[in-house]
């Protein structure tokens, strides 16, 4: 087995067609405009034939590592992490299988691990259960309100600036203030996915079906355009989790987010 560089697209795209982009959602974005620049990408081959892959991302204020196969039976990605470890700065954010943290890494320098669940929707019938006439599209006029809303309420957030200047965002505002936002954090014209993210509501303003009006407007902009709408959560979030069900939402696969300082 061979750890190895990948800076062909072709070679990425043949592992992700035999693989489910319901899960390697974020790595269909990366595939796509000035993602690939700021992207770095390794394999594990055998014979030359790629078995399992992570990306590297240089944009956000912490390097990101994605290394998880989203599934029970991950030795090939386990063996990758492995043999990429040496190799990691020892500040980095990480999406791992749920053993390869624990296994491969030193669990003194770590400050969180948390359980994930992958989600995708079959179907949007769900989502027409809702009135949405307090939903309002967002865009570039709004994105300082929506950084800022997002440091409060969702402190863990990463933000692509440009899906808020695309219109990837709704939100419900109260006395003109936000008080609940959903947007977009990965998307594929390619594969024909998107991820749902940045969910967040004021703290004040939970419980009232907010989070539900703000991702079912987003999911009927989506629709038209996106087969597959996607998301990830907490495996510790229950509200959140029940939310997505009602909606329709079903799980797809688990990572470990784990963040290393």
């Amino acid at each position: 087995m061979r750890m190895v560089a990948i800076h062909d697209r072709d070679q990425i795209e043949m592992f992700l067609n035999k693989s489910n982009t319901d899960n390697y959602f974020y790595h269909c974005n990366n595939l796509e405009g000035r993602f690939w620049e700021n992207t770095q990408w390794y394999g594990l081959t055998i014979n030359g034939e790629l078995k399992a892959i992570a990306m590297f991302i240089l944009k956000y204020d912490i390097p990101v590592l994605l290394a998880s196969s989203y599934r029970s039976d991950h030795s090939y990605q386990k063996e990758l992490v492995k043999k990429l470890q040496p190799f990691l700065p020892k500040r980095i954010y990480c999406h791992f299988d749920l053993d390869s943290a624990n296994d491969l890494f030193d669990q003194t320098n770590h400050i969180q691990i948390n359980p994930y669940k992958n989600m995708k929707l079959p179907s949007i019938d769900s989502v027409h259960d809702f009135d949405l006439d307090d939903v309002q599209q967002l865009g570039k006029k709004d994105k300082k309100e929506i950084i800022s809303f997002l440091k409060d309420s969702h402190p863990d957030h990463f933000v692509d600036e440009e899906f808020i200047d695309q219109g990837y965002y709704f939100g419900i505002k109260h006395h003109n203030d936000l008080i609940s936002l959903a947007g977009v954090v990965a998307k594929s014209e390619q594969y024909s996915v998107v991820s749902i993210g940045n969910v967040a509501t004021h703290p004040q303003y939970r419980k009232r079906n907010l989070a539900s009006k703000t991702v079912s407007a987003l999911i009927r902009n989506l629709h038209p355009i996106y087969r597959t709408i996607t998301l990830n959560v907490k495996e510790a979030n229950a509200p959140a989790i029940n939310c997505y069900k009602k909606l329709g939402f079903i799980e797809t696969g688990t990572f470990e987010e784990v963040i290393f300082i």
